[in-house]
């Protein structure tokens, strides 16, 4: 038996990292010139709150159970003094686990430091490296941890060893290719020889409805590629959200991959095995929702007082509406509020519709629409698959809450 948590760092908002969309960034003030550290930490009650959220005292009766926590606050290893406080009270003072499994996340850049490295490794702490790709400049400006000579065979190290097992890239507005970013982290697999690691890469997307940027870029002139909108010195960063042709072509590329991601057995190929797991997540997203309490997403729920409790608990022992902020913080959009016009949309009633209160709403939906349409599409199209092997004839509308009609491939006439 199994529980998780995130355990967010009370007080921590120092990070290395300019990801100037970084919601938890601009409502726990990171960029503040005056920002330090107010790092506290109630082991009595934080040790509470997760044995009331597992509920592990009842459920170890009927056998043991691990607890997997991901460590969060700022960027959490960069914070090492407090990081290796929380890792002492995970392993000394939750003896009511059978085991627990710690997990965290960063930039990169603190893996400069042998010391961290060696730490993340004698403890068997796992890492996400959040790494945009060939947006990489948006996060850690001119420095490309995967290939700066300070951090580079660090991390490659760690992926050999499988404590780095994660990569999460956040694709954008001047970022938006999946296939141009797979081949970016393809080629850098390749050159280290780690093709065969078990490492999971996430072709994330940013929060529709992130605030444009007004920051200008003021490093080097960012040259455009495929895929990848250049940035030159001086030039505001602007809308990091997605939309217009850049949107249209992420939305191709999205149902081409997942297409791809369908083939049979691929999950064995090498060369796709990081990618189709959270491809094959984002295509299956169809879900209507009639009320409320129905909708997807635990924090969401928490934000809007609809339960009680949520995943992400912090060193003060409260809980938080988000993983990436502590209790002292609400989110943007606590409440769920969402524009008039959804009301009126023929996907209101979609789960992925129902945000996670970290970014308001975009004034006129591009993102979301867009992304329903697919989804309905996939929908459909696992339908017809599945046909091929059970008839549903009897049944067009299937399970699927579909708007329209889905029959049997079989029968299928033009």
């Amino acid at each position: 038996m199994e529980a998780g948590i995130s355990l967010v760092m009370y007080g921590i908002k120092k990070c290395s990292g300019s990801c100037l969309y970084c919601s938890a960034a601009s409502t726990m003030n990171y960029r503040s010139k005056d920002n330090k550290s107010s790092f506290k930490f109630d082991k009595d009650k934080t040790k509470s709150r997760i044995l009331e959220y597992t509920n592990v005292l009842e459920n170890s009766k009927r056998g043991p159970v691990d607890l997997r926590v991901d460590v969060w606050g700022g960027n959490p290893v960069e914070n090492f003094e407090e990081f290796k406080q929380v890792v002492d009270f995970l392993k000394e003072d939750l003896k009511e686990f059978h085991k627990v499994h710690i997990h965290t996340s960063g930039n990169g850049l603190e893996l400069q430091s042998d010391d961290i490295v060696k730490y993340l490794i004698d403890n068997d702490i796992h890492y996400q490296l959040s790494h945009d790709g060939l947006g990489q400049y948006i996060r850690t400006g001119v420095i490309d941890p995967l290939y700066w000579e300070k951090t580079a065979p660090n991390i490659t190290k760690l992926v050999k060893l499988g404590i780095l097992d994660w990569i999460n890239c956040t694709l954008n507005n001047r970022n938006y290719s999946f296939f141009e970013n797979k081949k970016f982290f393809d080629k850098w697999r390749k050159e280290n020889n780690i093709v065969d690691s078990n490492l999971t890469i996430k072709l994330n997307h940013i929060y529709p409805g992130t605030p444009d940027v007004n920051k200008k870029w003021m490093g080097e002139d960012i040259p455009p590629l495929p895929g990848r909108s250049g940035c030159k010195k001086g030039e505001v960063i602007g809308k990091l959200s997605m939309s217009g042709g850049n949107l249209i072509n992420y939305m191709h590329e999205l149902r081409k991959i997942g297409i791809i991601c369908l083939t049979p057995n691929i999950i064995s190929n090498p060369e796709w095995k990081p990618y189709v797991n959270y491809i094959l997540d984002q295509i299956s997203r169809w879900g209507i929702m009639e009320t409320e309490e129905q909708g997807n997403g635990a924090c969401r729920k928490f934000q809007m007082g609809i339960t009680k409790t949520n995943f992400a608990i912090d060193t003060l022992g409260e809980y938080c509406q988000c993983n990436l902020i502590d209790s002292s913080t609400t989110v943007k959009n606590p409440t769920g509020k969402r524009p008039s016009q959804c009301e009126s949309c023929i996907y209101s009633k979609q789960m992925e519709c129902h945000m996670c209160g970290s970014e308001d709403y975009e004034e006129k939906c591009h993102y979301l629409y867009q992304y329903c349409q697919l989804l309905e599409e996939f929908a459909q199209l696992k339908v017809l698959l599945n046909s091929s092997n059970s008839c549903s004839c009897s049944n067009p509308n299937q399970t699927n809450n579909l708007p329209e009609p889905v029959y049997c491939v079989k029968n299928y006439k033009l």
